[in-house]
């Protein structure tokens, strides 16, 4: 017969003639016939050790739908060009609410556009350590993002526009980054497709050997913005669909995400399918069987909308907001 915790202490006291009090514990239910029992909110009593305590059965995730222009509704930012105060705002304001990762839109961290091409970074490579690298210095992006992660001791998802090579032979590109709470680098990811004339300067990703990375809520893929048009269009070619992203969208699938991190500055269109909140509802169903996590700036009349997508298109949580919002969401965790 297994004894709980609360019967096993009291039936020690009395064995030794204790008069000592039995302090409630909050974690035990006792009825009014002397059975013990865990609450069942506690995950039950044959798993719980005294050192250890409940397992944790979630893990809280966060998504950011924030503008680049945001930065001004943070009082404490008063700089034009530094765009990563904002952000790295309702990044802590996230982690102080529990969430273990925590993804900001594409471009979120530029207040402006022409900075996107004016101020590259080195392209960070998996096991990167950018804190200790002179290759970002303290006043870069990925240096000021991967401290975040450190500080708030959270795993954190953006975008940087990276330069690989030597001027005037760079490329240049979107990408997708995930450092972790020490500060590496899990994940990078080049974007593969980029909206027709928006991004003329950008050069597209021709990889995914490092757009995916190990967690405790499964395999999770990077993609952002463009990426996932293909989708939209029903993996069909057309302009909105080049051969290229077909290519590597279908090669994606075929890593069988558990999750999906989707970074994006959603422009949309007026039919209602390529509409955010319908966009990221069909990303999650349509060949990836995934958790779609969408970080998106609100960019109206149809590109405002974020938040979570269970893998069968449902919504956990959305959001459509006026103003920097951030929406939570607990994912379970993967069984090993």
């Amino acid at each position: 017969m297994r004894l709980t915790l609360a019967r096993l202490a009291m039936a020690l006291m009395l064995l030794a003639g204790c008069d000592t009090k039995l302090e409630a514990d909050p974690d035990v239910l006792v009825s009014d016939q002397g059975v013990d029992q865990i609450a069942p909110d506690q995950g039950g009593g044959p798993d719980l050790t005294v050192a250890d305590g409940p397992l944790p059965t979630a893990y809280k995730v966060a998504a950011l739908q924030y503008n680049e222009t945001d930065q001004s509704s943070v009082s404490a930012c008063t700089s034009a060009t530094d765009g990563t105060c904002g952000v790295v705002h309702f990044v802590k304001e996230a982690a102080q609410q529990g969430a273990k990762l925590v993804v900001v839109p594409s471009y979120a961290t530029y207040p402006s556009p022409l900075l996107y091409v004016a101020s590259p970074e080195a392209l960070p490579a998996v096991g990167d350590a950018p804190l200790t690298d002179s290759r970002w210095p303290a006043d870069t992006l990925v240096h000021t993002m991967a401290q975040t992660a450190v500080d708030e001791q959270i795993t954190l998802a953006f975008t940087a526009v990276t330069a690989e090579g030597n001027a005037p032979n760079q490329s240049i590109r979107n990408t997708v980054l995930v450092v972790d709470t020490n500060g590496k680098v899990l994940a990078v990811h080049n974007v593969f497709q980029y909206m027709s004339g928006s991004e003329p300067w950008a050069t597209e990703g021709t990889s995914l050997a490092t757009s995916f990375y190990d967690s405790p809520i499964g395999k999770v893929g990077l993609l952002a913005n463009a990426d996932v048009q293909c989708i939209v269009t029903g993996m069909i070619v057309t302009t909105d669909c080049t051969q290229h992203a077909r290519d590597m969208l279908l090669a994606f699938t075929q890593e069988k995400p558990d999750v999906v991190l989707l970074l994006t500055k959603w422009i949309g269109a007026a039919s209602p399918k390529w509409q955010a909140l319908a966009v990221f509802s069909t990303v999650a169903t349509a060949g990836l069987d995934a958790w779609v996590i969408a970080a998106n700036q609100r960019q109206e009349p149809w590109g405002n909308g974020g938040g979570m997508w269970r893998p069968d298109g449902t919504e956990e949580r959305t959001v459509k907001s006026a103003v920097p919002t951030v929406v939570y969401a607990d994912l379970p965790l993967k069984q090993q």
